[in-house]
Parts: structure tokens; C-alpha cells; sequence
């Protein structure tokens, strides 16, 4: 079985190819696993993807609820992680998170929280699958401009999830080839030889900008990354912080952490809703007061 893994900034996921389809046809569909995670207290959901999140409650939490909970503990929530892997400004094997809280209470490095969502990846795969991930080759993606120990660390990461027979493949190279896959008819058009292409990958915390040569003789296509932009701790988590400090500052108020976290979560799913295709134009947003006010 070929595996691929997005370890993401807010959102990873694990999609994989079944080899006799894959014997079959030369693009054969691409399955995406539904990731078995905690919704609520009380409930368990099979989602495409693995909110990158982890709340560290009595039992740790991976996924929707301990996104969802980073709003009204974010001193116990870890999120972020891949942004402090990459940061060369940080010991990233340091028990640094979760940088809400206080000292005594950041107890695992950006590696552990890494690890934490791979093996939560691995054992919905082996629950879904029966079979051992460790026994099939894992593509996992990583931003182009990562250097080198940000490279091994994700490497130790997936190894200490249990993931052995690993590839590293560059993000805007995986989103890319994905272009190609589902636009054949276009793409055969519209690249040709000697062509630059510029790949730009916005992610979560991230920004990759690469350009990407094309080499072409008949109906053989080479495809070799010239050049990488240097790393960019620039994403979706900015626009996040940027919406939620406009619409605080508009309140006319200061809020607390517990409210700046809440109102953060709330300003990130309006986003995503007012983006959505066919979404709303507008979304309301309510921030709870200490008490009983709003």
C-alpha cells in the first residue's frame, strides 16, 4: 500500500493507494482515511482530517475536541507544533509547549506534539486497516523551506510514532504533482519545455514559494525544483490572529486569555466559512464574558 501523510499546521491527514488499482490504471484514485477522533466529551467521529491539536487533560486529547477545548483551557492545549519545528530561533527538542502556559506547565517539545499526532494517524490506520502502518511505505510531506534539522526532526518524529519506511517529499512539489493528476488534459496544454513554473503553498503556519523547471521531449515530462523562497512562518494561523485582533478591537475591551483563545477558535471557523464555496457574507461571533455577561 503507498501511504501519504500531512503532518499540518492546524489540519493533518493520511490518504493512501490501493496497489491493484494502482496495477490497474495509471492515475488510480487517491482514498482519503477517515480519522477516527473525540468530537465532544461524550463522542467519537471518523473526519478526513486530524485537527493538528492536543489537549492534555487527565488523558491527552488529539483532534476536534481538543481544538475545541484549546478555547477554554489554551494554558492545556498544544496547537502549532510544526511552527515551532521549523522555528531555528526555538530548542525545538525543549519542553517548550504549550506556550500559553506558564513554565511549570509546558511539559512536551514541538517533536513530542509531532509524535502525538502520527501515532494518533498510525492507530487510526491500523484500527480502520487491520494491517501495521510500519509494514508499507509512508510518503510524509514537508515545507520546502525547512532546513535540515527541521527535516530530521520530522523524521524522528515519525519514527517515534512508529513509522519506519519513510520519504520525505517537499509540500509544493506534493501539491504540484496533485495539480497535474486532476488537470491531465489541461497540464498536457499548458506546460512546456524550458517552462518555470512558480508553486506557491499558503498552509497554516507556513508559506512555500518554489519555482519548478520543465523538461519536456515528447511524452516524456522531468519536473526538477530549481528554486525554494526562504522560510516563511506566514499562514493561516496569521490571518487567524489578524481577524480575531479586528474584531477585539472593535469591542473596545481587553479580554482575557480564556476570551482571546475563544474568540481566536470562532474568528478561524468564520474564516472558513465565509472562504467556503457558496458560504455566507457574513457570520456572527460572540465572546462570554467572566460572568454572565457578553
Amino acid at each position: 500500500m503507498n501511504i501519504g501523510i500531512d503532518l499540518g499546521t492546524t489540519n493533518s491527514a493520511l490518504a493512501y493507494i490501493d496497489p491493484q488499482e494502482a496495477a490497474e490504471a495509471d492515475f488510480p484514485p487517491i482514498h482519503v482515511l477517515p480519522v477516527e477522533q473525540q468530537i465532544d466529551a461524550h463522542r467519537t467521529a471518523a473526519l478526513r482530517t486530524l485537527p493538528s491539536f492536543l489537549f492534555l487533560g487527565d488523558t491527552p486529547i488529539v483532534g476536534a475536541y481538543a481544538r475545541e477545548q484549546g478555547a477554554l483551557l489554551p494554558t492545556k492545549t498544544i496547537h502549532s507544533a510544526k511552527s515551532w519545528l521549523s522555528n531555528s530561533e526555538a530548542d525545538r527538542t525543549a519542553k517548550i509547549l504549550p506556550w500559553d502556559s506558564q513554565e511549570e506547565g509546558r511539559i512536551l517539545s514541538p517533536v513530542e506534539a509531532s509524535t502525538q499526532y502520527l501515532s494518533h494517524l498510525r492507530n487510526s490506520w491500523e484500527r480502520s486497516k487491520g494491517s501495521s502502518l510500519a509494514s508499507h511505505r509512508v510518503v510524509l510531506t514537508v515545507p520546502a523551506s525547512f532546513d535540515e534539522e527541521a527535516r530530521e526532526l520530522t523524521v524522528q518524529a515519525a519514527r517515534d510514532a512508529g513509522i519506519e519506511n519513510l520519504t520525505l517529499l517537499e509540500e509544493p512539489a506534493a501539491a504540484f504533482y496533485a495539480w497535474i493528476a486532476s488537470h491531465l488534459a489541461r497540464s498536457n496544454k499548458e506546460l512546456f519545455d524550458g517552462q518555470t513554473v512558480l508553486v506557491c503553498d499558503v498552509g497554516g503556519g507556513t508559506s512555500d514559494f518554489t519555482l519548478v523547471r520543465v523538461d519536456r521531449e515528447g511524452d516524456r515530462v522531468q519536473f526538477t525544483r530549481t528554486t525554494v523562497g526562504r522560510h516563511l512562518l506566514l499562514g493561516g494561523d496569521n490571518l487567524d490572529l489578524t481577524i480575531s485582533w479586528l474584531a477585539e478591537s472593535k469591542l473596545g475591551k481587553t479580554l482575557s486569555l480564556r476570551q482571546r483563545s475563544a474568540l481566536r477558535r470562532q474568528c478561524s471557523a468564520a474564516k472558513e466559512r465565509l472562504l467556503a464555496e457558496g458560504g455566507p457574507e457574513a457570520v456572527d461571533v460572540t465572546v462570554v464574558g467572566a460572568g454572565s455577561a457578553l
